[in-house]
Formats: structure tokens, sequence, C-alpha cells
């Protein structure tokens, strides 16, 4: 759950956090605060787009979207979200503009290994300079 601290309080989407509390019932749980850490980049950004998703749409003949939908998917970081309506918690992927550095840097690695076991080659970003 995204969580803020202000003026030592923390603040939470208390509608989420019961939804979450249904769905796993009673019990004793650990709650870990990290730090968000810092904004993907650009640079990561372009490398999805412009090296990956390109390399295994050719190589597996899918569209652009896609191969990026099934990236996204199968590696991506995976949100809860809850329908205010019904209170039913639904698991989607998170979108790529709330992505943080090593997320982004977790998912490329993923994909990378992924196409490389389907016979795809995917130059690593160091690779690239």
């Amino acid at each position: 759950f995204p969580v803020t601290i202000k003026s030592g309080k923390l603040e939470y989407n208390r509608i989420a956090f019961d939804a979450w509390a249904r769905r796993y019932g009673d019990g004793d749980y650990d709650m870990d605060l990290v730090p968000r850490g810092e904004s993907k980049t650009k640079k990561q950004l372009a490398y999805v787009f412009g090296v990956v998703v390109p390399a295994v749409s050719e190589h597996l003949g899918y569209s652009r979207e896609e191969v990026r939908y099934y990236l996204k998917k199968h590696f991506g970081v995976v949100v809860e979200i809850v329908d205010i309506g019904t209170g039913e918690v639904v698991s989607e992927p998170k979108s790529f503009a709330k992505y943080r550095k090593g997320e982004m840097s977790a998912f490329i690695d993923e994909c990378i290994m992924w196409a490389n076991s389907v016979g795809c080659y995917v130059p690593h970003p160091e690779d690239l300079k």
C-alpha cells in the first residue's frame, strides 16, 4: 500500500487496507515500510519500448502492443486495487507511469531472461553503450 508519513503520523487509504484485511483474514502479520526510491528513468522506458518490445515482437511475430501487454502482465509489478462499489480486490499490472527505478530494472532483467529462454536475443542496456 502506498503510504505517507506526515508530522509523525501514517496516512494511507483505509478502504484499500480494510479490503486487504478482509481478503487475508484474521492472523498475525508483519508490515514493512520501504522508502519509494527514485522514479524510473526515461532511458529505461526508451529501452523497454525501443529495444525489448521490438526485438520480441519481431522474433515471435506478435504486434508490439501484444508483446508489451504480455511482458507487463507476466513480469511487471502487480498492484491490488479495491472496487469501492463492491469491496472486491482485483490484481492488475501497475502502470509504467508509477514504476520506481528499481522496479523497472527488475522488470527489464526478467524480460531479457525470458526473451533469451524463447530464443530471442535482446541486448543488455550495458551492451548498447
